[in-house]
């Protein structure tokens, strides 16, 4: 078995939550009689340092035991939380990117065509809470520029031929451009007490992101000699994260889309493969577990013209409910099925993440099921739509291993961003150290054969 110093950790902080609550019912009880039968504070005192009493005696152990579980937990979480990655992890690690990306950051986790632009400090990464929408005017909408010197075609001209085309215009006949809505700003402050992730929202829509996005990817896979003249251009701003829409609209449209890894009760990570029918999202390959971009309703109130709180957790809501028909009405006398079978308090935010082949920006979450992967998938194995994925399957830490270590020869099989996502998770669940330990191992392992 491996040590995993993360997973002892979060054992730990569950055994300092139970004993801590256990003295304090406990001790309340016992200091109340001792105060009652007392005469003085003196003998009160007394009696409490005496240790004649076995109660007394009790009381103290359970004291000390809950201060010395809790100096251990915040010892190992300093260690996990100031890990950095192995020189040796890295360089795997960047063996395993696409060149597209070499150039775009420094000290942050990729893998394929994905890579951070935030990260958690720590493993078990952010509340949902932290996430706050800072700005959003519901009635200014990008516009491409005029004129893109660092990036040719990517203006408004182009774009209007693009939006005039019949596939378009059909497309805003069956009232299909949906609105979209995209980052022009996500910043972390790692303020120890209080961490926050601060977002900028504006208005776009589908046939604008299907521009940007044809664009982008045109540049990575068709046409090399335009990707060696301008994605030093492209890498610039992404190092940068996003211009603020209020100084310079030049930025590279996105859709904010939740990339959530469903965690099984047997610790799994789920895979649920795209169907065939899905022609705009790489179609037939794995994903883990589902994506989802954001819609109005996740994030702005209308009646109170504000931007909601808890808009984290209706996204993750919103995307269970629609993938699996999940049902999140009271039952007669009992919880929802949703609450039933999700454990929303469970709910972290891993990372910010860019897709590199469309230039997009997406936040990996994990939230972990009250059941098995077998319970889970003979319960709601059958999709609602199965325009979305058609099969689910599951897999440890060592197929995670397995999957990250044998691309790009198996790139065909999983979702461009199926790579970081899965890296998160074992990042998740067994901490910096065992990460880079277990990667070594198995790619020297491979290296051997």
């Amino acid at each position: 078995m491996i040590f995993n110093l993360w997973d002892i950790n979060k054992k730990l902080v569950w055994a300092e939550r139970k004993f801590i609550e256990g003295t304090l019912a406990y001790s309340s009880g016992i200091i109340i009689n001792l105060i009652t039968d007392a005469k003085s504070i003196y003998e009160f005192t007394n009696v409490c340092f005496s240790f004649e009493k076995p109660a007394i005696l009790i009381t103290w152990i359970l004291i000390a035991t809950t201060i010395a579980i809790a100096i251990t937990t915040r010892f190992l979480r300093y260690i996990n939380k100031n890990q950095s990655p192995s020189a040796e992890f890295y360089k795997i690690m960047m063996n395993h990117t696409d060149s597209v990306l070499n150039n775009i950051g420094l000290n942050e986790l990729s893998w394929g065509f994905n890579k951070n632009i935030h990260r958690s400090k720590e493993p078990a990464g952010w509340l949902p809470d932290a996430f706050y929408i800072s700005d959003y005017e519901d009635n200014i909408e990008y516009q491409f520029p005029t004129r893109n010197g660092e990036l040719p075609d990517y203006d408004k001209s182009h774009y209007d031929l693009f939006a005039q085309s019949e596939a378009m215009q059909k497309c805003i006949r069956k009232k299909n451009n949906r609105e979209r809505f995209s980052v022009s700003l996500i910043e972390p402050n790692y303020n120890s007490k209080d961490r926050k992730v601060e977002i900028k929202l504006i208005k776009t829509n589908w046939i604008s992101l299907q521009f940007s996005w044809n664009y982008f990817r045109r540049l990575d896979f068709s046409n090399q000699v335009i990707n060696n003249n301008h994605l030093d251009k492209i890498s610039e701003k992404m190092r940068k994260a996003f211009l603020d829409y209020t100084q310079d609209r030049d930025f590279a449209i996105n859709s904010f889309c939740l990339h959530l890894i469903i965690e099984t009760k047997d610790g799994k990570a789920v895979l649920a493969k795209i169907s065939r029918n899905k022609h705009n999202d790489y179609p037939a390959t794995w994903a883990a577990t589902l994506g989802e971009q954001l819609e109005k309703d996740d994030f702005y109130d209308p009646y109170t013209n504000t931007t909601r709180n808890d808009f984290i957790q209706r996204w993750v809501r919103r995307a269970l409910l629609e993938e699996f028909d999940i049902s999140d009405k009271p039952k007669y006398e009992h919880e929802s099925e949703y609450n039933e079978i999700v454990n929303e308090k469970s709910l972290r935010v891993l990372s910010i993440d860019l897709e590199g082949d469309i230039y997009n920006i997406a936040i990996t979450c994990v939230v972990k099921l009250k059941l098995t992967f077998d319970e889970f998938k003979n319960n709601k194995g059958i999709w609602a739509d199965s325009e979305e994925s058609t099969e689910l399957r599951s897999c440890d830490l060592s197929e995670i291993r397995d999957i990250l270590l044998n691309y790009p020869q198996n790139s065909n099989m999983y979702h461009p961003s199926t790579y970081l996502r899965l890296l998160m998770f074992h990042l998740y669940k067994s901490g910096t150290s065992e990460l880079c330990k277990s990667i070594s191992r198995d790619y020297n392992n491979i290296k051997k054969t």
